[in-house]
C-alpha cells in the first residue's frame, strides 16, 4: 500500500506526521515521493551491519554505528550519502573516513554535540535532506542517539509541533540526548 500525504488544516501529513503548509512549495523535501528516485528502505533492521537502523522519511534514515563491512551495505542499500555526526576522535571515525574514500561512498562528518552550535548542525542537514542529489540519505553516530536527537529538531525546525518532533526522534534512536536537546527547543526539562 502507497502512503501519501494530504493537507488538513494548513499542514500536510503523511505517515511520519504533520509538515507545515510551507513545506508543500518544497519541492526538494524528504517526505514526498517522486518517479525516479530510489527510496530509504523500509524497515528497523537492513544488515546486521548497520545497526539501530530506522527509516524516518521515503528519502531518510537514521542509523548508529556501522560495524565493519557496514560502508559496502550502505553503498549497497543505494544510499547517497552518509552524514557522521560522531565526533572527530570517537572510535571508527578514522577507518569509517578511510573505508568510504576507498569504496567511493559521499561522507559528511558534521559532529553534533546538543549545544549552541546544535541548530547550526540541523540547519546543515536540512540541506543536506532537501537536495534530492543526496537520496536516500542515511544520518548515523555511534547508538542512533544523536542521530534521533538531529532528526528531532530537524522536524521541530520544519515547524512540527514539539511533541511529535520528540516521538520521531524517539522512534529514530534518541534516549538519554532528549533531557540535553529539551531547553534547544525551549522545552522544560524531563
Amino acid at each position: 500500500m502507497r502512503r501519501r500525504a494530504f493537507l488538513q488544516g494548513g499542514a500536510v501529513f503523511c505517515a511520519a506526521g504533520a509538515l507545515p503548509a510551507a513545506a508543500l512549495a518544497d519541492a526538494a523535501s524528504p517526505f514526498f515521493r517522486r518517479e525516479g528516485l530510489r527510496e530509504a528502505p523500509f524497515g528497523d533492521a537492513v544488515s546486521p551491519l548497520i545497526t539501530h537502523y530506522a527509516r524516518t522519511a521515503p528519502y531518510a534514515a537514521t542509523a548508529g554505528v556501522l560495524q565493519p563491512g557496514g560502508l559496502a551495505e550502505v553503498k549497497a542499500l543505494g544510499f547517497a550519502l552518509l552524514i557522521d555526526l560522531r565526533q572527530p576522535n570517537e572510535d571508527g571515525v578514522a577507518r569509517e573516513a578511510a573505508d568510504a574514500a576507498a569504496l567511493g561512498v559521499r561522507r559528511l562528518l558534521l559532529s553534533f554535540s546538543p549545544n549552541e552550535t546544535a541548530w547550526a548542525i540541523v540547519d546543515a542537514v536540512s540541506h543536506m535532506f532537501h537536495a534530492q542529489e543526496n537520496y536516500p540519505v542515511l544520518m548515523h553516530c555511534a547508538s542512533g542517539n544523536r542521530a534521533g536527537a538531529v532528526w528531532a529538531l530537524y522536524r521541530m525546525r520544519q515547524g512540527v509541533p514539539p511533541a511529535i518532533a520528540l516521538e520521531e526522534g524517539r522512534a529514530a534512536g534518541m534516549a538519554s540526548t532528549e533531557a540535553l536537546i529539551r531547553p534547544l527547543a525551549g522545552l522544560p526539562p524531563l
